[in-house]
This record gives C-alpha cells, structure tokens and sequence, in this order.
C-alpha cells in the first residue's frame, strides 16, 4: 500500500477562514449565520480522536479499503493517499466529481443550503485555486 506523505497547502484554510472570518474583522450576522452552518457541518460526525467515522457498507465489506485521508493539522492541509488504484487518473477527477456532490449534499442536509448552487460554489472555487494555485502540494511516497 503506497500513500503520499504530508501535502501542505494553505489553499482550504485560507477558504476555511473565510467561512469562519476568523481574522480581526466586525463579524456580521450573515457570518455568525456562517460559522454556526459550518459548525454545525462539522460536529458530530467523528469518531475517536477527531476521525471521521466509517461507513457501514466500509466496515461489512472485506474487498472495501480506504482512499484518500485529509487532515488540517500545524495550519497546512496533509493528505495520505493511496496510488496504484487506478491506471487511467482520469478516474480520480470522477472520483472527486462524486465527492464533491456527496459535499453538497452533506451541506443541504446540515445547513439547508441549495444542492446546485452549492455546487456551483464549490466548482468555481476548485477552478479558481487550479488555476492560480495559493501553495503546492508537498510530501512524497512512503511504503
């Protein structure tokens, strides 16, 4: 099982604080309502140690295994993947194409948030750190 090292990035935190606008600046109402909905996203769906918690279908299943880890930890974004799974990376991008649709569905049943615009959302956001990248990946492969 081949998995890449830490990848550092301050991509997802600089979108992460501003959802939370945790910096110095006068908190609205809209941003309190923000941080409550991103709160709200985020507790209660971990197990021990702040670790998601498994799918069931993941845990009766002996064939399933898991594919990507991504963690916030010292102010960077590290991520555990594994390689090898598919020979076409192609496969990746429709693999993250679900992820992001599980995403904004996981946002309209937590926060009431519109699927479609959520998603827009979300797109132009990838778009936008693709094509203008704040940091680059880091880490390498470790057995």
């Amino acid at each position: 099982m081949a998995d890449s090292g830490s990848a550092e990035t301050q991509g997802p935190l600089r979108v992460l604080r501003a959802l939370t606008n945790s910096g110095n600046q006068k908190k609205t109402g809209r941003t309190r309502e923000r941080e409550k909905n991103f709160a709200l996203f985020i507790s209660g769906k971990h197990g021990d140690n702040n670790q998601l918690l498994i799918p069931d279908a993941a845990q009766t299943d002996p064939k399933s295994f898991e594919l990507l880890r991504v963690w916030i930890a010292n102010k960077g974004q590290h991520v555990s993947l594994r390689t090898g799974v598919w020979n076409d990376p192609a496969a990746w991008g429709i693999m993250l194409a679900d992820l992001v649709r599980h995403v904004a569905n996981a946002y309209q049943q937590d926060a009431g948030l519109d699927q479609r615009k959520t998603l827009r959302r979300i797109k132009a956001a990838l778009d936008a750190e693709l094509g203008s990248p704040t940091d680059e990946p880091s880490g390498q492969i470790r057995q």
